[in-house]
């Protein structure tokens, strides 16, 4: 060490030049808070991701709604401005798709041929009445893709999707969003729109801009709460900035080297500044007391050379050197702990944090011995004076006090209430148990972003009115990929498919919108089975003209025509001709011979020849052509009641039940081909070669659900979540792998991909790394206390608090509502890291009070003695330290993350809570267990005292 303060110049320069390095490394330091970074990527799911992105195109998407200060967006005006919009956001760099009102795809038929056009016709589109009703009515006719999607139920709000191109860099996304946000300024102005955005682009860019704030606002705060609690402790200006300067350079150090590494900086690493700042000032205040006590305890007879200088600073380094190294060794194995963690910022966190912790020992036992050093000797007294004055006060305090003082003063008062005797200690640690118990099953593990920012802040706002208006902004995907030789269309799949989304949908409310390649299905199938008003002669073969008319209106003067099993209802018999269809033309869909398909058992089997089969829109047309009588009509007004469920029916149930009823506009057709007596078909082979014509005449518009316009092996679900809650998401995963295994033909498969799977994913990593990390963090304890007092048992013991602390983080987060997410797992570790110093302080004290010449001469530990003695000397500095460490992470209350300032709070509670019980559960184990290690230490010590004197 004399070696060192030699050298001191040498070793000052040599801080300052890394430091310097370091600065200026600082501006490389790369900010990122993509949620897909946070999953490891050699995960499934990050694999998963990646793949389904080549295959179906990329899921980043930024949503935008437009919301009209009118009374309906369905207006010339907000229609013309949401096409500007839509064609200017698709000409911008790094966008691949723009879905919107005016642009999303609606099939039709064409002479015989399903067409995929835009909702909005720009070939007819004028902006007249008819063509904004048009845009509407089309809107209202396929509710299952549009309704929530692209406007919103009270019509005064739609919805753009911006997907980004797969593999966009952060700078690319932030030039975009800076595009799109110019596009939707200059089309709004003027306008009685105005818009919100949302998305995974817009968290990050919010998330970046948040940290640089906190970063500028908060660390200026925790330097002057530092700087009050150093020099109220030490009252000089060495004392007050050397501990704080080495925290500062260490927190550069740490910091420098994530940067020059390429290191991403997330939100979880933006705590690592406050943790060093709050937690590594300890070490240089372990080194300057210690030197301040040695300065005041020389002979003052005797005048200071700077040899002599030198000798005291070595000597109280090497006297405090153990104490500090076990103090550091301690928080860094804390904090090395999340190292297990598979989650990248997590995993950056926990290293950068204990390097960061090294670095402040390191300084502290180099750079602060080497500054004092250099001092100019007729300044080194300075501080004795004020010592004198200060230790008058507290003896004053002391003789003022009496006996309190003399028996432990408060804290020793605490130990007796809470843990004085062997029924108090165990009705305490009972207590903790049950309270811990409880709070631990309301404790709720959610890694949703989301949570991370102020419901009041603009972020929640539009994302919870885009929630609340539209389908969601979660996303979520399933893949479903059929076994080789076997397509996608296959209905055996498709119809199982259709009836899980049913299924998810009516069970979990929170889903918005489910769509899928079977939603396509239904709508081609109904669109070609529309059935027609307007006969017309076609090479002897009945054809018909789709009018896309309404219902008939009626009134009481009116002859009302009713379905009536009496009535002959027309029909095709065997010497009718039947139509045929090239591939290039529409499947028409046949039924029953006359009258209304029927669905069941009863239907035609598969036996019946295809020529047998006639078609049912003939009936239908006719129907629907037919005048009813009210008598009638109430008739199919009360089936259709029935159908939708009689009490329970609802007024769009009943209409839908009656225009299936009659097939208006083909809606009895809404289906997936699964029913052999409504169609040509003698085989499940046919019906799957209907779809298969369906792909034929509707081309590659479906990119988004299958990986092949015309033989595909893989379909997609998209899924739009209200809740960002990774438990519900997860739920909703295991429903649907369920229902697959059950209901899916052999050999399919289905797996999970998307921002809402990764999510959910987190929430498994963040369990098992906790208890990772919480198993390897104590026996870390338990080893070095083992070490230390050369007894398991005092490891064991000394572990307790440290496991009622994190039981009691726990039980605080399940009752106050803090869920457990990537930055709240980081308490439990801090508890430990941090929270084990009040643990070896007290052993420590206590260990040294026990051995006193009475405990050395007849071997026995007066422990009551040496309790209130303990507390006597580190009751009120355990407590300090606490305060100190937990109002420097109380800053973290002001930040603009909620998740933050849950930490802050959290973090400043496990400080309390561990030093609380390291001065109760402790003292209360030793007095009652009276452990052998103690006295074993003493035997140790007498056996080599004896040895030194033979």
């Amino acid at each position: 060490m004399k070696h060192m303060l030699k050298a001191a110049k040498a070793v000052i320069v040599v801080v300052a030049a890394i430091t310097v390095f370091f600065v200026f490394q600082l501006k490389n330091l790369r900010m990122q808070n993509d949620i897909r970074e946070y999953m490891p990527h050699e995960s499934g799911s990050y694999q998963r991701l990646l793949e389904t992105e080549d295959v179906f195109g990329s899921t980043v998407v930024t949503g935008v709604s437009l919301e009209t200060s009118g009374p309906t967006i369905f207006t010339k005006e907000n229609l013309d401005a949401i096409r500007k919009i839509t064609e200017e956001a698709e000409n911008l760099d790094n966008v691949s798709d723009v879905q919107s009102l005016t642009n999303i795809d609606y099939l039709q038929d064409e002479d015989g041929t399903l067409v995929a056009g835009a909702l909005l016709d720009e070939d007819t589109w004028d902006g007249s009445a008819e063509a904004v009703g048009q845009v509407r009515d089309r809107v209202a006719d396929w509710s299952d893709l549009y309704d929530h999607v692209i406007i919103s139920e009270d019509e005064r709000s739609t919805q753009m999707q911006v997907t980004l191109k797969t593999g966009a860099s952060k700078a690319e996304k932030r030039a975009m969003l800076k595009d799109l946000r110019k596009v939707l300024d200059e089309a709004t102005e003027g306008t009685t729109l105005s818009y919100r955005m949302y998305g995974d682009t817009i968290l990050d860019e919010q998330a970046e801009y948040m940290m640089v704030e906190d970063l500028r606002n908060l660390i200026p705060l925790v330097i002057l709460v530092v700087l009050l609690s150093l020099l109220f402790s030490f009252h000089t200006l060495d004392g007050t900035l050397l501990p704080l300067l080495t925290v500062l350079i260490s927190t550069v150090w740490a910091v420098g080297i994530m940067a020059m590494l390429d290191m991403p900086f997330t939100i979880v690493s933006s705590i690592i500044p406050v943790a060093l700042i709050a937690v590594g000032s300890a070490y240089g205040i372990h080194v300057l007391t210690h030197f301040y006590v040695a300065l005041d305890d020389r002979d003052k007879s005797v005048p200071l050379t700077r040899d002599s200088y030198q000798d005291l600073i070595a000597a109280s380094l090497k006297e405090v050197m153990p104490a500090v190294l076990m103090a550091a060794l301690t928080t860094m194995a804390g904090f090395i702990s999340m190292m297990s963690s598979p989650i990248e910022p997590l995993h950056s966190f926990a290293l950068f944090t204990a390097v960061g912790v090294g670095f402040a020992l390191l300084l502290s036992i180099t750079f602060i011995p080497c500054y004092l050093s250099l001092k100019r000797l007729d300044k080194v007294d300075t501080r004795s004076k004020l010592m004198e004055k200060l230790t008058k006060k507290m003896e004053a305090k002391q003789a003022a006090s009496g006996h309190k003082l003399n028996n432990g003063g408060f804290f020793y008062g605490q130990y007796q209430f809470f843990a004085g005797t062997k029924a108090r200690l165990s009705a305490f640690i009972g207590f903790m148990l049950i309270v811990s118990i409880v709070g631990l099953k309301l404790l709720v593990v959610d890694t949703s972003f989301v949570n991370y920012f102020p419901s009041d802040g603009k972020v929640r706002q539009d994302i919870t009115f885009a929630d609340d208006n539209f389908a969601g902004t979660n996303g979520l995907y399933l893949t479903i990929r059929a076994p080789e030789g076997q397509k996608a269309y296959n209905v055996d799949m498709l119809k199982p498919l259709d009836d899980m989304q049913t299924y998810l949908t009516s069970k979990y409310p929170d889903i918005g919108k489910m769509v899928s390649f079977s939603t396509f299905v239904k709508k081609m199938n109904q669109v070609m089975h529309a059935p027609v008003l307007e006969a017309q002669a076609d090479e002897g073969d009945a054809s018909f003209v789709d009018d896309g008319g309404a219902l008939p209106g009626f009134d009481d003067a009116e002859a009302l025509p009713s379905f009536d099993d009496s009535e002959a209802v027309p029909s095709f018999d065997e010497g009718d001709a039947v139509p045929s269809f090239d591939e290039g033309e529409a499947v028409p869909s046949f039924g029953d011979e006359g009258g209304v398909p029927s669905f069941g058992d009863d239907a035609a089997t598969e036996e019946e020849p295809a020529d047998e089969y006639v078609d049912p829109n003939v009936a239908f047309a006719q129907d629907l052509s037919k005048q009813r009588s009210t008598v009638e009509m109430l008739d199919l007004l009360h089936d259709a009641y029935i159908k939708a469920g009689g009490k329970h029916a609802t007024v769009e149930g009943m209409v839908s039940e009656l225009e299936k009823s009659m097939n208006y506009r083909g809606m009895n057709y809404y289906e997936v081909p699964d029913d052999m007596s409504k169609y040509p078909a003698t085989t499940r082979e046919d019906l799957s070669f209907v779809v298969a014509q369906y792909l034929t005449m509707i081309g590659g518009s479906l990119d988004q659900f299958i990986n092949d316009p015309n033989e595909p092996t893989a379909t997609r679900v998209q899924i739009q979540l209200k809740t960002h809650s990774t438990n519900v998401t997860k739920h909703i995963i295991k429903d649907a792998e369920d229902f697959a295994a059950k209901y899916f033909p052999e050999g399919y498969t289905i797996d999970a991909e998307g921002p809402g799977e990764i999510e959910s994913a987190m929430t498994d990593m963040v369990i098992n790394s906790q208890i990772q990390s919480l198993v390897f963090s104590l026996l870390c304890v338990i080893v070095i206390l083992t070490v230390n007092f050369h007894s398991l048992w005092a490891g064991l013991l000394g572990a307790v608090p440290l496991a009622f602390t994190i039981l009691l983080n726990y039980m605080l987060m399940g009752f106050l509502g803090i869920n457990l997410d990537l930055v709240t797992s980081i308490i439990a570790s801090v508890a430990v890291g941090v929270g084990i110093d009040y643990t070896i302080h007290f052993m420590q004290t206590f260990h040294e009070e026990s051995i006193t010449e009475e405990t050395e001469h007849e071997g026995n530990v007066n422990y009551e003695l040496a309790t209130r003695e303990t507390f006597k000397k580190s009751g009120s500095g355990i407590v300090t330290n606490a305060l100190a460490v937990g109002l420097g992470f109380l800053v973290l209350c002001l930040s603009q993350f909620v998740v933050l300032r849950n930490i802050g709070i959290l973090v400043a509670i496990v400080m309390f809570t561990s030093s609380f019980l390291a001065l109760t559960v402790i003292p209360g184990l030793f007095n009652e267990h009276h452990p052998k290690f103690l006295t074993r230490m003493i035997e140790r010590k007498n056996a080599k005292k004896q040895k030194k004197e033979n």
